[in-house]
């Protein structure tokens, strides 16, 4: 949508070596947030996440319940853009998807149930962050089936799920993984 609008909130930092930084995506714009020492290396990564929001648009009141699709493909997608678009080597996508695969094997929610991820969501780390770790695991795992029974891969999908209006309907995005 015409107009798009990026802002950027700088943070205070409690002390000097602290850093934070991440954003909030919707289809007509995004929200940074970012301390001074925010590293420029990540920004292109977190720049192409929250853009990519356009396609991955949390919908209804059960948002977090859905970010495996929402955030979790959206990390995914934005890793294989970095790629693609040549800001990531191989060698960086690499170290990126072990990142992932480890805090993922060694999470604290690895064990707890989907419910109790969702009803700690809010208030434990680990707990938000296993479905974007799930989502992009699971979106790595898609891709090599569909590629592998020879498929053009989960883009084409994804897009053709957006080009009805689906990638902010979990359900219907579920159907057409499924």
């Amino acid at each position: 949508p015409i107009p798009f609008l990026v802002t950027l909130t700088p943070l205070t930092q409690p002390r000097p070596t602290a850093l934070s930084y991440g954003g909030t995506g919707r289809a007509a714009g995004f929200a940074l947030t970012g301390t001074p020492n925010m590293p420029f290396r990540d920004l292109p990564r977190l720049l192409g996440h929250e853009y990519a929001h356009r396609w991955f648009v949390s919908a209804g009141a059960d948002q977090a319940n859905s970010y495996w699709l929402t955030e979790g493909f959206n990390d995914w997608f934005s890793a294989q853009a970095m790629l693609r678009t040549g800001d990531w080597d191989a060698a960086r996508w690499v170290r990126a998807f072990n990142a992932t695969l480890k805090r993922h094997a060694t999470s604290s929610a690895l064990d707890l149930t989907a419910q109790q991820r969702f009803d700690r969501f809010w208030s434990d780390q680990a707990a938000q962050q296993f479905p974007y770790d799930e989502g992009q695991l699971t979106a790595t795992i898609l891709d090599a089936q569909l590629r592998a029974s020879g498929k053009p891969g989960l883009l084409p999908l994804l897009a053709d799920i957006n080009r009805g209006g689906g990638l902010g309907d979990r359900a219907r995005a579920e159907a057409a993984i499924e």
